[in-house]
């Protein structure tokens, strides 16, 4: 559902949508969550990636790709759509051949990982959603609506949808038509496929990184890597040539970082943090390097090409967080953890204070800090806010499994930490996620992980 806010001072957002998308979880069972994550990814989170001389221009492409997701052949109604966009800023993205950008020849996308593109992560700029969101369509497994666990989408330049589960990557066509899915059963896959260069790029549990054709499912390449990978639900990422995800599970949790060619699965360097990683997700500035954090919050910077550390800080040594760092279009790595040491199993309160950070890339340094009143559990989303200057940072809150936890989203200035609004959320009515009871037995007999203990919030899009 879409968020509006209160009326900020001094600007006045009365009547007026706050740009955000969020699916609540906690009210909703895994597949339909999956059903409103696809009707999101038709209706809102559409990013275009890379236009450049030579290639569609912004217009242009923004046309093919509203007639292609929403469907309009009428003149006027695409002009209605397209009419949605006036006055967007669009942040801007590596021309086609340039260091990280996909090939000459590659298709463009809307939104090429769990996260969005480069240059824009949980930032869908091109194209704005109606705020009266409405069911397109719907899909869940076929043999039960609790068949499997789903993960995330990837969207491409025709408005297909790319949706990861626990069983199989499938495809969609933007009119909900099943095209292709390919399954790796009884390995699991955790984490959200990225599309890069007319490849999916995915990982399972048994150890392997591996490339689907986009257009056929069929596989390109598969690596063993490790003996086996964590069931934390991240998110593989590719950019440059390369593809990273989080491998080598020590105890159920992932203890290295992995880079592959993302032509061939050939392995380039393997790397290990101080602690684990959770969640894991890497974040591309463009100019060759990767930004992630660990489980205790500590931001990372290396050489894409050789892994060499760049620069290291931050975080709280000993903690535990569900949440996921993120690179804001304003220059910043915005990393999230808890104020106490815990673990996995023993979580926090509903009420534990936690930290959301914003460092330079540059050279690690804190440029502010924000101390969240309750679990930062989730990664933020960095873009424009309709009626705030600058960049506005917004972090989801709230713990999990916890019944009689609130939930809440704040808002912060990007640029100072400053708090801008918050939206009080419902609390938690079960011990479990809604959805996770429900479907043990079938996910059992299914050859997935019984339950999938989400956050209270999905990962937020602003648009």
């Amino acid at each position: 559902f879409r968020l509006k806010p209160s009326p900020p001072i001094p600007y006045t957002l009365r009547n007026t949508p706050l740009c955000l998308l969020c699916t609540a979880l906690l009210a909703m069972s895994p597949p339909r969550a999956a059903a409103w994550a696809l009707l999101l990814a038709l209706s809102g989170q559409r990013s275009v990636q890379g236009w450049a001389p030579g290639r569609p221009d912004a217009v242009s492409l923004l046309q093919r790709a509203a007639e292609a997701a929403v469907g309009h052949s009428d003149p006027k109604a695409r002009a209605a759509q397209l009419s949605q966009t006036a006055g967007h800023e669009f942040p801007p993205a590596p021309a086609a051949g340039a260091e990280g950008s996909p090939s000459a020849g590659a298709p463009l996308m809307m939104w090429p990982t769990g996260r969005g593109a480069v240059g824009r992560y949980g930032w869908s700029s091109a194209l704005r959603a109606p705020f009266d969101l409405k069911l397109a369509w719907s899909w869940h497994h076929p043999k039960g609506r609790f068949h499997t666990l789903t993960y995330g989408t990837a969207v491409d330049g025709q408005g297909n949808i790319f949706l990861s589960a626990a069983d199989a990557i499938r495809k969609f066509s933007p009119a909900g038509e099943l095209l292709w899915e390919h399954t790796t059963l009884p390995a699991e896959m955790p984490d959200a496929a990225a599309l890069f260069d007319g490849a999916v790029y995915s990982k399972d549990t048994h150890g392997r990184v591996f490339a689907l054709s986009m257009d056929t499912g069929k596989e390109l390449w598969s690596t063993k890597v490790c003996d086996g990978i964590s069931q934390d639900n991240g998110f593989v990422t590719s950019h440059g040539g390369v593809v990273m995800a989080a491998t080598d599970m020590r105890e159920e949790k992932n203890v290295a970082v992995r880079d592959l060619n993302a032509t061939d699965g050939a392995p380039v360097w393997t790397v290990m943090p101080d602690v684990n990683v959770w969640n894991f997700m890497a974040s591309f500035p463009g100019d060759g390097t990767a930004l992630f954090q660990d489980q205790s919050g500590q931001a990372y910077r290396l050489r894409v090409s050789d892994g060499q550390l760049l620069w290291k800080g931050g975080g709280f040594t000993g903690s535990w967080t569900d949440g996921t760092a993120t690179l804001g279009s304003d220059g910043l790595f915005y990393t999230v953890y808890n104020n106490e040491p815990n673990n996995v199993t023993q979580g926090v309160g509903p009420d534990s204070q936690g930290t959301l950070c914003a460092h330079s890339v540059a050279d690690g340094s804190e440029v502010w800090r924000a101390t969240t009143p309750r679990p930062p559990n989730n990664a933020p989303a960095v873009g424009r806010v309709y009626g705030y200057p600058g960049y506005t940072v917004v972090q989801p809150m709230g713990q999990q499994v916890l019944q009689g936890a609130p939930t809440d989203v704040y808002a912060y200035d990007a640029a100072t930490g400053r708090q801008r609004w918050v939206f009080r959320g419902p609390r938690q009515s079960r011990p479990w996620q809604a959805g996770d009871i429900e479907g043990i037995r079938e996910r059992v007999a299914s050859g997935v992980r019984p339950v999938c203990l989400p956050n209270p919030w999905s990962a937020p899009t602003i648009d």
